[in-house]
């Protein structure tokens, strides 16, 4: 299968998947039965506002804890109970970039204040992003196995009921996915063609990762080991190229409240 063939059945996959996140995308799931997706939103839009994060967390260690109803799609009417939202901030539950995403999202379509938020404008970037998820599997996959295997791969990630409707939901899942498969992907055409392109866009995608949630770091770690047993003598990596991870990495646990405070024990 030549790679015209293959990106023109890969087109109208994409397009069926896009079609099937983005019918009900405000509706299924209910707004309100992941409360984080607004608390993301919220961080974005007051960085944005005012310098200063504030969002949900749960974290006892936070010094400033505030109390209120906020209802964004009256969800105390429908999927929320009745207990009222507490805030917290400065919110350094994860690192920024998926607030600023969806909370810069909501702010360019006019929301101001929290209740302006909905979660129709919030998910639209999410499913939008996973048209970029749906294409970097199938290429991926047709790199390592095949073009037809690329393509079932796709097709399966595109109409798969529990894919299509987590990816509508703004979780951090959503977005370091395509960044770890662009990653690998970027290594992958590294370990065969030896340019140095590749590999500096593999390490962007990989520090964006961080960017997303530090939890990517474990994805980090295992992309590099795999790629440094892969190519062996043209391996590239200098220590320099991961300084912008690491500062991310430190100043996350810096500025989480729960990162030195030994005195809160998680609930069992």
């Amino acid at each position: 299968m030549s790679k015209k063939v293959f990106y023109l059945v890969l087109l109208p996959i994409l397009s069926l998947g896009l079609i099937l996140r983005w019918r009900n995308l405000g509706n299924v799931p209910l707004p309100g039965q992941s409360q984080d997706e607004y608390s993301n939103a919220w961080v974005g839009m007051s960085i944005i506002e005012s310098g200063v994060p504030v969002g949900m967390s749960g974290m006892k260690a936070y010094s400033v804890q505030k109390r209120v109803y906020i209802n964004p799609d009256r969800i105390f009417q429908q999927s929320a109970s009745g207990d009222a939202t507490t805030l917290n901030y400065p919110w350094f539950d994860h690192p920024p970039l998926v607030p600023l995403i969806t909370g810069g999202f909501a702010y360019f379509k006019g929301a101001r204040v929290f209740e302006d938020v909905s979660a129709v404008t919030i998910r639209k970037p999410v499913a939008a992003l996973s048209a970029v998820t749906m294409a970097l599997i199938g290429i991926l996959a047709s790199q390592l196995f095949g073009p037809a295997v690329g393509l079932f791969a796709a097709l399966f990630y595109a109409i798969a009921p529990l894919t299509t409707v987590m990816n509508r939901m703004v979780q951090a899942e959503n977005f370091f996915v395509p960044l770890g498969l662009f990653s690998l992907l970027c290594f992958f055409r590294f370990s065969k063609a030896k340019e140095k392109r590749w590999w500096y866009l593999g390490v962007a995608g990989l520090m964006a990762g961080v960017l997303v949630k530090l939890s990517f770091i474990a994805f980090v770690v295992a992309a590099i080991l795999l790629l440094k047993q892969t190519v062996k003598k043209s391996w590239p990596c200098h220590g320099w190229h991961f300084c912008p991870g690491g500062l991310v990495v430190v100043g996350n646990l810096w500025a989480r409240p729960l990162a030195f405070d030994f005195r809160q024990r998680p609930a069992i």
